[in-house]
């Protein structure tokens, strides 16, 4: 049962913008934006509780790094919200997010059930990219428009990207393996037509350490995912392209000219960020208030146009709950990658080089978005958190492969041959 809900979940989250989604405008006065994937969050939510308190499953959330510091910045953000008393549907907000993590630790218990749903993400993105086509000719403007919003959906892409190439090459059948391989081009260029430039520079951070990883196995298609991309840009016209050149990125100052209204954009960016700097030197323990970065933004710089969001994931949530929340935050996303390094280490002790590079591919994917965080504030996507959940899951799957596989060979074993040898990692 947990495994469909997470599969609907899963399946409908690219398009939770879309109107035909909406449920009401908020549920009991609580939760804001009531979409059918927040709906499906809380059913899954009960049936988690009732297995809990039933004994069938147990979550075992603190048993990680990772999950202890998750729970200690939800403590930090609730607590800085009450303080400064901000509007508690922000808190909501967030907290409806973390309802995820519970689901996918009662969810997957097992590999298998992990394989259906890491390939699952990079491919629902893939298969909804000839209706956000269609949308984008619909509309006009940036793909995206009309499924998500542009900078979003380029970071949704560059987080999957090097995980849908690592999937790509592991495909036995040929059809499959041409099947991913066109959908990775296909991602790629859906993030050239974004027109996102954090989602570009994103994305060739990631491309460039998966190839730096895979170089020593000779497999040289993500340098020429990084050569393509940089010649959609350079080459043909795109709105990246116009949009860099814009941004002053390989032009003089009297060859840049405004392509989409990017200089505005630009000087809106820089007065967003000395705005939040402004908001951290005011109040930085407990920040001026979850969600309230937007309205303050004027207050804080009043020559903005109007008022923004912040345009930086780490600046909007140091401005909005403080710096303490900040460290706990970065804190936690470097604990995510040690978590990802140990799953590694597992996974070639458990002689299993598939769930390997489905972490190299992971850990890729996320160093990209770490960088790309820097210029959209994106700490709500649903993508984001979803591959982070799926890294604490297995880290908890592996080791209890392992373990399993150490307690058996030793009982195997005679009482003469001195126990289980312990495995160094070369």
């Amino acid at each position: 049962m947990m495994r469909w809900l997470m599969l609907g979940m899963l399946l409908v989250m690219p398009f939770e913008k879309n109107p035909y989604l909406k449920i009401s405008d908020s549920f009991m006065g609580v939760i804001p934006d009531f979409t059918v994937i927040k709906c499906l969050g809380i059913v899954g939510l009960i049936l988690v509780s009732w297995q809990v308190i039933t004994g069938q499953v147990r979550l075992r959330l603190t048993e990680s790094p990772p999950g202890r510091t998750f729970i200690i910045f939800l403590f930090f953000i609730a607590f800085a919200a009450v303080m400064t008393g901000a509007d508690p549907r922000g808190i909501t907000r967030i907290m409806s997010l973390a309802l995820l993590l519970p689901i996918m630790l009662a969810g997957l218990s097992n590999l298998r059930d992990f394989r259906f749903l890491l390939f699952l993400l990079p491919g629902v993105l893939i298969l909804c990219l000839p209706y956000a086509y269609r949308q984008y000719l619909r509309f006009g403007g940036r793909l995206g428009v009309g499924l998500y919003e542009a900078n979003y959906f380029a970071l949704a892409l560059i987080l999957l990207i090097p995980l849908a190439v690592m999937i790509a090459r592991q495909q036995d059948r040929l059809w499959l393996r041409y099947a991913w391989f066109g959908g990775v081009i296909a991602m790629l260029a859906s993030v050239v037509m974004t027109g996102s430039r954090g989602g570009f520079i994103g994305g060739l951070v990631c491309l460039l350490i998966l190839s730096i990883r895979m170089a020593l196995q000779r497999v040289f298609f993500p340098i020429l995912a990084v050569v393509g991309l940089l010649a959609s840009v350079v080459i043909f016209p795109t709105v990246l392209g116009e949009r860099l050149l814009a941004s002053g990125i390989g032009a003089s100052d009297s060859e840049v000219t405004d392509a989409h209204g990017v200089s505005a954009s630009n000087d809106a960016h820089t007065e967003l960020f000395y705005a939040g700097l402004r908001m951290i030197q005011d109040k930085p323990i407990f920040g001026i208030g979850l969600g309230r970065f937007k309205d303050e933004s004027t207050n804080y710089f009043p020559t903005l146009a109007k008022p923004r969001i912040a345009h930086n994931t780490y600046l909007q949530i140091g401005a909005e709950s403080g710096l303490l929340t900040l460290g706990c935050f970065v804190l936690f996303l470097i604990l995510v990658l040690r978590s990802l390094h140990r799953s590694a280490t597992y996974a070639l002790a458990l002689h299993e080089p598939r769930i390997y590079e489905w972490v190299i591919g992971i850990q890729c994917g996320l160093c990209g978005w770490f960088v790309s965080a820097f210029f959209v504030s994106a700490q709500h996507e649903k993508f984001f958190w979803a591959v982070i959940f799926m890294t604490i899951v297995l880290e908890r799957l592996l080791t209890d492969a392992y373990w399993d596989r150490v307690e058996s060979a030793s009982s195997a074993m005679p009482p003469s041959a001195g126990g289980w040898p312990t495995w160094t990692p070369a």
